[in-house]
């Protein structure tokens, strides 16, 4: 797990997503992990949206994350990140938490995958929770 900085001072954490069984990934407990604790939280996916895929210097897929607080007040978001191939089967997934986006203000994270992809692969919001 890695800290970046985000735009406008906002704080980003990846956790990454633990492989199943059979070659699956866990985002989603990922996901519900993170969210755990969370009181109140709202959903957010409206407020993320997902760039193009491209291939880091590791050989694993990332995409660039814009979060937008719409709200009237400084939010935190956990977002869960999925890697699809093009009949939308999960592929990698991953969640990424970004910390005190400032109401009205937008803010930059970049979400790495967990493995090496091959062939044509998209990026997909599959949950986020702003609290």
């Amino acid at each position: 797990m890695g800290l970046l900085l985000g735009g406008r001072g906002a704080l980003v954490r990846e956790v990454g997503a633990a492989p199943l069984a059979g070659g699956g990934v866990g985002g989603l407990a990922q996901f519900q992990q993170g969210v755990a604790g969370i009181k109140g939280g709202l959903d957010a996916k409206g407020d993320v949206t997902a760039g193009a895929v491209t291939t880091g210097s590791d050989g694993k897929a990332q995409v660039p994350l814009t979060v937008t607080n719409h709200g009237q007040q400084s939010y935190r978001y956990v977002i869960q990140l999925n890697f699809t191939d093009e009949s939308g089967k999960v592929l990698d997934a991953t969640a990424v938490t970004v910390q005190d986006v400032a109401a009205g203000q937008s803010a930059q994270a970049t979400a790495h995958g967990n493995r090496e992809l091959t062939g044509t692969v998209k990026a997909e919001v599959a949950n986020a929770v702003r609290y």
